[in-house]
């Protein structure tokens, strides 16, 4: 083989080596930034928690997992809840979409699950946020 050949093998070697460590080894930001608040009309609302408050999903842990309607669907989307106050029938405030726009929904089936037979992942399963008063 050819110097410049095994010159060139050597460098473009060290270049990907370079690349590979210089990698950014943070933890990579989901769809769902924990700090993002989005701006409505009415007022800012606080989309969502702080790590602290949901932190890493336990799979061996009970999960409530709420199936929500909104107005003029019959498609229903899951949300998880902490609250036990819940019941099937409440209004409840949720967040929807990219930009997580506070809708207000109805929960139309109530059921728990073990982390692994969820009917959608733990990390991205939103929360609902509170009961409509």
């Amino acid at each position: 083989m050819h110097p410049i050949g095994i010159f060139a093998i050597i460098v473009l070697g060290i270049a990907a080596i370079a690349i590979y460590i210089s990698r950014d080894k943070s933890p990579k930001a989901s769809a769902v930034n924990l700090h993002q608040t989005a701006r409505t009309k009415e007022h800012n609302w606080k989309l969502q928690e702080t790590w602290e408050d949901y932190p890493t999903p336990n799979y061996n842990a009970v999960h409530t997992y709420c199936s929500v309607a909104f107005d003029g669907s019959e498609k229903t989307f899951y949300y998880r809840t902490r609250n036990p106050e819940l019941k099937v029938g409440d209004l409840v405030y949720v967040p929807i979409g990219y930009q997580y726009e506070k809708k207000v929904g109805r929960i139309v089936a109530m059921k728990n699950y073990r982390g692994y037979s969820a009917p959608y992942p733990l990390e991205k399963t939103k929360h609902i946020k509170e009961k409509v008063q």
